[in-house]
């Protein structure tokens, strides 16, 4: 009895075995298959994502750059109505018609009152739609703190004026024969 109980149990677990050995084999090679694909082409799945991280710092660089280029100072502006003076419509319009469309964006320069970043913003974008008459929309005026390096435009005249004022003419030394 005992023997016909082993042989019966052996018969039904010998296909089940079969089975579960011939599936386990298949998964096996599958995952060594794919881990020697995986293996062989081991730098090439990293690569892009190496790349895009290297490059995040300097594509940050650039649109802070061209945040500060596109930055509309307190010196653009007129300090009682906070109307843009003629150096600002100049600015205004270099951001509008010069800068790459990736990067048009108006940036106010915050001031102290914001009544005050209120005028300003709203002058700019009066003279923003004025310039562009309709043809196109106009970019997003944000406020900004961050002040790029600058000067009002008639103390960097007096600079340079006053340096090329008091430079020496340029003239040659005297020649000199030389003596034997």
């Amino acid at each position: 009895m005992l023997r016909r109980f082993w042989l019966l149990s052996l018969a039904l677990l010998v296909p089940v075995s079969a089975h579960a050995a011939d599936t386990w084999w298949a998964g096996t090679w599958k995952g060594w298959k794919r881990e020697f694909r995986h293996n062989n082409v081991w730098p090439e799945q990293y690569l892009d994502h190496d790349r895009s991280a290297a490059r995040a710092p300097f594509e940050l660089m650039v649109a802070n750059g061209w945040r500060l280029q596109n930055t509309i100072s307190s010196y653009h502006f007129n300090e009682q109505t906070g109307e843009l003076n003629e150096t600002g419509r100049l600015k205004l319009k270099s951001i509008l018609f010069e800068t790459p469309t990736d990067f048009r964006s108006i940036y106010v320069l915050r001031a102290d009152d914001p009544q005050m970043t209120a005028a300003r913003v709203k002058s700019v974008q009066e003279m923003g739609m004025g310039m562009l008459q309709g043809v196109e929309p106009l970019p997003p005026v944000m406020i900004t703190t961050k002040e790029p390096r600058g000067a009002r435009g008639d103390y960097t005249n007096k600079v340079h004026t006053t340096f090329a004022e008091s430079m020496p003419p340029p003239v040659l030394p005297e020649y000199q024969r030389e003596t034997e």
